[in-house]
């Protein structure tokens, strides 16, 4: 990330700036690490493990915006030990 950021005694006269050169690349992967974890989260059962409501919802969003004019069948079941 690079700014440029007016000196504290910048005046039309004297028009110093500095450049502030920040590396942001280790905060960004830490972020999308994190991101990574939260979707996995969003989308899974914690208990089971296995993919949830909104994962299905989403799955659904994205075979409708695939081809409207195809069929799509879906299997629900309940499975008790």
């Amino acid at each position: 990330m690079m700014e440029l950021i007016k000196a504290s005694d910048y005046t039309d006269a004297n028009q110093t700036v500095m450049l502030y050169i920040r590396d942001i690349h280790n905060s960004r992967v830490r972020e999308l690490e994190a991101q990574k974890q939260l979707e996995l989260v969003a989308y899974l059962d914690s208990m089971t493990g296995l993919k949830n409501q909104l994962s299905f919802q989403n799955l659904c969003r994205e075979c409708a915006d695939r081809n409207a004019e195809q069929m799509i069948g879906v299997l629900f079941a309940d499975l008790k030990v």
